[in-house]
């Protein structure tokens, strides 16, 4: 990151950075001005109305699941710290002059620098939240149909989003979530495709230009790697071997598959809206949201570790845990509702796989 903490970008004083993408960096900051604290999303160089695009878009979407934007603004004059100099070559080759003008000079680095200021988002990205608690498949399904709000409402409104994903869905103080990030958004009628490569439908590689089907797709891949808790998404690509091939033809799912506490009735909605026909999706955000809701589940599955889950709801706790047992060398398989053994499913196995089969077989038929 170009900044730290407590270094000054015009009347914001750095709180800590957030992220980064391929051309903007994200910071937490406080507005000086007006005491408060916001989120700015900066750029440092390019087409100002390019640029700006995304405030414009994101600003004329005003909805309760969609991130709010305050302002957009060109700050002059803002100071590059030196150390940071090569980073930020990095990421726009194109201001090389302006650098080797200040190495050579022996002079302080000084760029006009694009400010988004934007609605602060204290729960952080799905992303991150996948990465230290686990998602109950409940929870998973309504993350995903407020988003699909969102989307309704932004097709309705002639524009795509274009780059959905865990990292660019925002949690707020609540938990509710917004969807964020337009700057590769563009209006429905749009030939040119862009996107996060995993979350592209298969038509994205023949040339076919995008559409509020290629949202739906990124959205059904979304949800999958809520569902399934899948973190490091990057790894499991790898290790499944896929390869562009496998983007061609819609085969992700396919190779990787399912957690095995899924079930079948979730699996068949990520299925047909991540379907390699685009035809065979669902046809609007609308349809996905209500194929959804008819499975919304009363109950939330967590998974504590390896051998045990927990689930409550507002009549019961219940848990489920393996246990091994030394002097009977079998592992038993324990369920209790409100901390009273249910005999009926306690049972005893020889071989571990077997109880952590029917563990997992006991959670999918609870979703029933």
């Amino acid at each position: 990151m170009i900044f730290n903490e407590k270094h000054s970008i015009g009347k914001y004083t750095v709180i800590r950075p957030l992220g980064k993408g391929c051309f903007a960096e994200t910071y937490l900051v406080k507005d000086n001005n007006l005491n408060r604290i916001t989120v700015i999303k900066i750029f440092f160089d390019g087409k100002l109305d390019v640029l700006l695009k995304e405030a414009k878009i994101q600003t004329a979407l005003s909805h309760e699941h969609i991130t709010k934007v305050h302002s957009a603004d060109l700050i002059p004059n803002v100071q590059i710290p030196l150390n940071s100099v090569k980073q930020l070559l990095d990421m726009y080759p194109s201001l090389i002059d302006n650098i080797k003008n200040a190495i050579v000079n022996n002079t302080v680095l000084f760029l006009n620098v694009l400010c988004i200021d934007m609605e602060y988002m204290s729960g952080g990205t799905l992303g991150k939240k996948m990465e230290v608690s686990f998602i109950s498949v409940k929870d998973a399904i309504n993350y995903i149909m407020k988003v699909l709000l969102a989307l309704e409402y932004i097709h309705s409104k002639g524009y795509i989003h274009k780059d959905i994903k865990p990292d660019n869905i925002l949690l707020n103080d609540y938990g509710v979530p917004k969807l964020s990030d337009f700057g590769l958004s563009d209006h429905i009628s749009s030939i040119t495709y862009n996107g996060y490569t995993t979350h592209l439908p298969p038509e994205y590689f023949s040339g076919t230009a995008p559409n509020i089907s290629s949202d739906l797709y990124a959205v059904g891949m979304t949800l999958y790697r809520l569902i399934n808790n899948y973190t490091n998404w990057s790894q499991i690509l790898h290790d499944k071997n896929i390869s562009e091939q496998d983007l061609k033809k819609g085969k992700i799912i396919e190779k990787v598959g399912f957690q095995p506490f899924i079930p079948d009735k979730l699996k068949y909605v990520v299925k047909k809206a991540c379907n390699k026909n685009k035809l065979k999706r669902y046809a609007s955000a609308t349809e996905f949201r209500n194929a959804l809701a008819k499975i919304f589940p009363s109950i939330a599955w967590i998974r504590l570790n390896e051998d045990s889950w927990i689930c409550k709801d507002n009549t019961k706790t219940e848990n489920i845990s393996i246990e091994y047992l030394p002097r009977k060398k079998t592992y038993k398989l324990c369920i209790k509702r409100n901390n009273r053994i249910q005999n009926e499913h306690t049972k005893e196995f020889t071989i571990r796989e077997d109880a952590i089969n029917n563990m997992f077989s006991y959670i999918r038929e609870s979703y029933k």
